[in-house]
């Protein structure tokens, strides 16, 4: 799967191979393609040399390395409570009987008010941690009405925290997402949107129905790019023969201009194993853009057919040195998925 990371001022689309694009040029919007990783992927700024304290290992969302999850502009990540902002940390190791105080909350909606974005995505933040009852409504009103669209896309993915909750806050988060994506005026938070659905854990088959429409109908790059990453991720198959003409339509000796979206739905149809599509990844084959080659490469190890083990075999002597060497990881991986059926595809 495509993901996007960030270097200082730079933006990198980044295959699962480690190969990298930079979409620098598209700046804030290149940025907030967020990736769509396994949160166990997921490393720390730092490396902390204490635990993190009793009261933050009891929340029931902290991993085996007292990371805990928090969203920014651009994501879903895990970090631990020593790598944030001191507000933020606090807040982190907060007891349940502590937030009866409102006197915070109050700061943070003042906050929330700014024209600054640097306050209101540290008030959201710190929003994390906070019950549902008095988070949740603040992440709805900046999605639905902050002027920011950083605030716009952070509060998008703070609403991807209650997916799994069975309180009424999960409905009204998801239909929150549902409206930025349908509807918001910025390109940013329309990516972020459509990659905050891969978060989600049902109703899969509305989101996928929501990501389809918008890859029809949305006029932006990014946001197509993102909606084909994030239905790779929500997994409905029934959306593969949907997404397949975007590349029947497409020309590989001229795709210049549609390279990220290109690549973004054969890594989803790769994702979603959907098998007819392997005739057509042929045809790419004689693209001249590498990154479209590698993704091939990549995708192809997701089907255990004759066809794409010999197209594996082919791109092994790719021009291109890591074009081959994904193929060549792609062709040892299906082999031992022959051998072994119980190997991951992953």
């Amino acid at each position: 799967m495509m993901r996007l990371v960030r270097e200082k001022q730079t933006a990198w689309v980044v295959s699962p191979s480690g190969a990298a694009r930079n979409v620098s040029a598209h700046g804030c919007r290149a940025r907030a393609a967020v990736s769509v990783l396994s949160e166990k992927a997921q490393r720390p700024l730092v490396t902390p040399k204490k635990r993190a304290p009793a009261s933050v290992r009891m929340m029931g969302d902290v991993d085996e390395q007292g990371r805990v999850r928090i969203a920014t502009p651009f994501g879903v990540v895990r970090r631990d409570p020593y790598t944030l902002p001191p507000m933020v940390s606090k807040a982190a190791e907060m007891r349940p009987s502590e937030f009866a105080d409102q006197s915070r909350l109050q700061e943070l909606q003042e906050k929330l008010t700014m024209r600054d974005s640097r306050p209101q995505l540290q008030a959201l933040q710190e929003l994390c941690f906070f019950p549902p009852d008095q988070s949740a409504p603040l992440f709805i009103k900046v999605v639905q009405s902050s002027n920011d669209e950083l605030a716009r896309s952070q509060a998008v993915f703070s609403c991807t925290l209650f997916f799994d909750s069975d309180g009424p806050e999960a409905q009204s988060a998801f239909d929150a997402i549902k409206q930025a994506l349908l509807s918001d005026s910025s390109p940013t938070v329309r990516s972020a949107a459509a990659s905050a659905l891969a978060y989600a854990t049902a109703p899969r088959f509305e989101c996928a129905q929501l990501l389809m429409r918008q890859l029809f109908e949305d006029s932006d790059w990014l946001v197509k790019m993102c909606v084909a990453v994030a239905l790779g991720a929500v997994g409905d198959e029934n959306t593969g023969a949907q997404m397949l003409p975007f590349l029947t339509r497409a020309d590989p000796r001229n795709c210049e201009q549609d390279s990220l979206l290109i690549q973004g739905i054969i890594g989803a149809l790769g994702q979603l194993g959907y098998e007819p599509c392997v005739g057509e990844l042929a045809r790419w084959l004689n693209t001249n853009d590498r990154m479209i080659r590698l993704q091939v490469a990549e995708a192809l190890n997701m089907f255990d057919t004759p066809q794409a083990l010999a197209l594996l075999e082919g791109l092994v002597q790719d021009a291109d040195q890591q074009v081959a060497q994904q193929a060549t990881y792609s062709l040892d991986a299906l082999r031992k998925r022959r051998v072994d059926p119980g190997t991951s595809k992953e």
